[in-house]
């Protein structure tokens, strides 16, 4: 079963898992439903996205780290992602960390660059024991809320490589335990052919989220 996260509520996405339901009403809640939240500080902070570790674990089991919005907008870099992280972890939430390349990275043929200094200086500190207890989420930024998507073909090619990087620093086990998610323009009409690739375990989802009917197809199709 492919697990399927929304991002797009920004303080109470769901973490969900395929073939799990969802009443449009919330009367009834799937067994496997997981509530998460956007982002979290190693410290309390005032902004929404930027709650304390200790107020999140109340209601959240996971939560993201190191959003494209939260590194462009709020500055943040792969060594603040690293200190929420471990926060997360130490308040046993599950960390949702995200990395990706711009568009300029891309056109400048660094996308495999980027992500090896994105999960090297992200993860840094973490044993093989802790990645199985990570998500990592692949966003490449230019095709979050743009409606361009990367194609099945680039999202594998991006996903096997995290996937042989995780395998080359973290050992062959703690690799395969270890959930990567793809994130950027996630929709109905894509899902089932985004994970049908091999190293792509799901989706995280965005703006489609927002839409019940959409995020249940996409949830559906992710079933296929």
């Amino acid at each position: 079963m492919e697990p399927v996260g929304s991002d797009g509520w920004r303080d109470a996405g769901q973490n969900l898992r395929a073939k799990d339901t969802v009443s449009p009403s919330g009367a009834e809640a799937p067994s496997r439903a997981r509530l998460g939240a956007t982002e979290k500080p190693s410290s309390p902070a005032r902004y929404r996205e930027a709650r304390s570790a200790a107020k999140r674990s109340r209601v959240s089991m996971a939560v993201l780290c190191g959003h494209s919005e939260r590194r462009t907008l709020f500055g943040d870099t792969n060594a603040t992602v690293n200190r929420r992280m471990h926060a997360a972890m130490t308040a046993a939430l599950v960390p949702i960390v995200c990395i990706g390349e711009t568009l300029e990275q891309r056109d400048r043929t660094e996308t495999m660059a980027v992500l090896d200094r994105q999960i090297k200086e992200s993860l840094d500190g973490v044993t093989g024991e802790q990645l199985g207890r990570i998500v990592l989420a692949y966003e490449p930024v230019w095709a979050i809320g743009t409606g361009r998507n990367a194609t099945p073909a680039q999202a594998g090619e991006a996903h096997f490589h995290i996937r042989q990087r995780l395998k080359q620093w973290f050992g062959l086990e703690a690799a395969e335990l270890c959930r990567v998610l793809y994130g950027g323009s996630v929709k109905p009409d894509n899902i089932a052919r985004l994970i049908a690739e091999p190293d792509v375990d799901g989706a995280l989802v965005g703006g489609a989220s927002l839409d019940v009917k959409s995020f249940l197809a996409i949830i559906n199709g992710a079933t296929v």
